[in-house]
């Protein structure tokens, strides 16, 4: 058979799962959700239903993705029954494979049909470098969304406990930065009455956290203790921890 003589149909999808493949591999797994959301589903209801005259275009549509809701919760059981990760490799190797095979027995009983199925795709004419244009705005749009956005720094204190102080203090309080960014250059500044008490310089890695105690029996004179967070020496987080006076009534 030459490849002039496939369904259109079948060479969309296996062009479609070569580039979800493909995506997924170099980290742009967007361009894969097609394989998720509806080809598998639509490839079992061409193998199910071969000719024209078995099911309408709207029939089609709803029986594909009823299809592709049950085969993805069946796959996805049966890999955490053999203990392997979902949302991986296995998942969407799975989910390639059943859509290839599906749309191979379609092509196959398709070949045996007086009026065989095939997806009418709309005609229009498109110049090769607009065609080009298209393809790369559409792999630089989805490339931008499956960028993750930078996660913030952590900057908080905690008591004796474990538990984050909110206005009095025990012996000492735990300064915690855990850094969920890229690495970089931090300084912890602790003030009071605008002098700086202490500082600190350290380096963190992406997915990473320093933390030190600080001795409150040091600081007993002041009321107001501000811990600043500098990262390339810009402040990015800034803590106030205030110490509440008992009050005496005079007599």
């Amino acid at each position: 058979m030459n490849l002039s003589e496939l369904p259109r149909d079948a060479v969309l999808t296996y062009a479609l799962l070569l580039i979800g493949a493909t995506g997924t591999y170099v980290g742009v797994p967007l361009v894969a959700l097609p394989i998720i959301m509806l080809l598998p589903g639509y490839a079992l209801s061409v193998a199910l239903f071969p000719s024209k005259e078995g099911l309408s275009a709207t029939e089609r549509l709803v029986m594909s993705i009823g299809l592709n809701v049950s085969l993805v919760a069946s796959l996805a059981a049966g890999l955490d029954i053999l203990d392997l990760k979902l949302w991986d490799a296995p998942l969407l190797l799975s989910l390639i494979s059943a859509t290839a095979l599906f749309m191979l027995v379609s092509i196959v009983r398709r070949r045996r049909e007086d009026d065989p199925y095939d997806l009418q795709l709309p005609e229009f004419k498109v110049s090769s470098v607009r065609a080009a244009a298209i393809l790369l705005l559409i792999m630089a749009v989805a490339m931008a969304l499956s960028v993750e956005p930078e996660r913030p720094v952590e900057f908080y204190l905690t008591d004796d406990n474990g538990i984050i102080p909110s206005e009095s203090w025990g012996s000492y309080v735990k300064v915690v930065v855990a850094n969920h960014a890229g690495m970089g250059c931090y300084r912890v500044d602790i003030e009071s009455d605008g002098r700086v008490l202490e500082s600190y310089h350290f380096t963190l890695k992406g997915e990473s956290s320093w933390a030190t105690p600080i001795s409150i029996g040091e600081m007993n004179n002041a009321l107001r203790l501000n811990f600043t967070l500098y990262s390339d020496g810009e402040p990015i987080r800034r803590l106030h921890l205030l110490r509440v006076q008992e009050r005496t009534d005079a007599r």
